[in-house]
């Protein structure tokens, strides 16, 4: 069996907004897109036959826990370990996601995607989605529509054939010419012009930005030039957190070492910041009120997952991998690995490729070791997305 079977593909146009990732793989034809079938067909044949099909429809429907799981595989495969998925446990009818073995050292290894997003935002998402993709339906021969605000005001999903028609019949009283000359005397583009309809279930501005000379009326060209931007307070240590909870306890006390691996895929850019917070707990400055010397020290809030006011925490948990991977950086992605310093079982780290940090004498301290891209032996040449 194959991830993506072979068959002819003409469909050379960028996903829609409300595509499934899967589907959009499969049916595309761009040359990126046949890079990324092709490793994964790679990978997905180094899984077990017997549990190749389960996989397959879980990527057809939850491609970003699909392909994590994946790539683990792949992962921990080329560092020579011997891998069992879903293995049975003798107290709980739930399955791990992997039982690894190497050198007769054993651990269980659980995969989660952090996205930060309640099912509630979700939806959110979803149905906005669906309004870009219709209004990419714009006749706009002219210009480019630039999104200045916009609000779904209904739990529902808004009809657009009122939106559209009206949109389209502003756009005609706009002069390109004209347009380009204010412009040319603005200094903010969205100022110029606002093309704004509201009724019950949506309220929405655009922005007028006048296409090259070499595109205008052309077919087959999208209208949304510029989407609206979000800003965010804070990182992404609390949903890194939130998901390790979830995990922690998840099948009860185990009898292996149990290591858990995040994918933090959410709005919110994951960094060696926000992980180490998550771990270790929240940097912190203390500083003398003598101005003669401040005793400037950095030091660890007690709020992270292996330690906060309450005490040591979830020693079930050997260790923790979180990574930023997404099909995009597959061969460059960040990753951070940190062993538990009060686990119950503990797994020995020499066995792993990848760098880890861990405690020693009260300090933390980083092994380093290899890349992502070391172990998979992916080209450097990837794709850009």
């Amino acid at each position: 069996m194959k991830l993506f079977e072979d068959k002819i593909r003409t469909d050379l146009n960028p996903a829609n907004h409300i595509d499934n990732s899967f589907d959009f793989c499969d049916r595309n034809s761009q040359p990126k897109i046949e890079k990324v079938r092709n490793i994964l067909n790679h990978w997905f044949s180094h899984y077990p036959e017997d549990e190749q099909y389960e996989l397959k429809c879980r990527f057809q429907k939850e491609f970003d826990s699909a392909l994590h799981e994946l790539f683990l595989h792949e992962l921990f495969l080329n560092q020579g370990f011997d891998i069992v998925i879903h293995p049975k446990l003798p107290h709980t009818a739930k399955t791990p996601d992997f039982l690894l073995s190497k050198n007769g050292v054993e651990f269980y290894l659980e995969a989660k995607v952090s996205t930060g997003r309640s099912n509630e935002t979700k939806s959110y998402e979803q149905r906005l989605n669906s309004l870009y993709d219709s209004l990419n339906k714009i006749k706009s021969p002219n210009f480019f529509l630039g999104i200045k605000n916009i609000q779904l005001k209904a739990s529902k999903q808004p009809s657009t054939k009122e939106l559209i028609k009206t949109v389209e019949a502003e756009l005609l009283k706009y002069d390109v010419k004209t347009i380009e000359n204010r412009i040319v005397k603005s200094e903010t583009l969205q100022d110029l012009t606002d093309i704004h309809f509201e009724n019950q279930d949506v309220d929405i501005s655009f922005y007028l930005i006048p296409k090259s000379q070499s595109i205008r009326g052309k077919k087959g060209i999208r209208p949304i030039g510029v989407y609206p931007s979000y800003t965010h307070w804070g990182g992404s240590e609390d949903d890194i957190k939130t998901s390790l909870e979830k995990k922690a306890n998840r099948y009860g006390t185990l009898d292996k070492p149990y290591l858990i691996a995040i994918n933090s895929i959410g709005s919110i850019m994951t960094n060696e910041y926000d992980a180490d917070d998550a771990i270790w707990g929240s940097l912190q400055v203390s500083y003398s009120t003598d101005p003669n010397n401040r005793d400037t020290k950095y030091t660890r809030a007690r709020n992270g997952f292996f330690l906060d006011n309450s005490g040591i925490r979830h020693t079930g948990v050997s260790g923790v991998l979180i990574t930023r991977m997404n099909l995009g950086n597959i061969q460059n992605s960040e990753y951070w690995l940190y062993k538990h310093p009060w686990a119950k079982y503990e797994i020995n780290f020499e066995l792993i490729e990848l760098s880890y940090s861990h405690i020693v004498l009260n300090t933390i301290k980083k092994v380093g070791k290899k890349q992502v891209e070391d172990i998979l032996r992916l080209p450097q040449e990837w794709i850009d997305f």
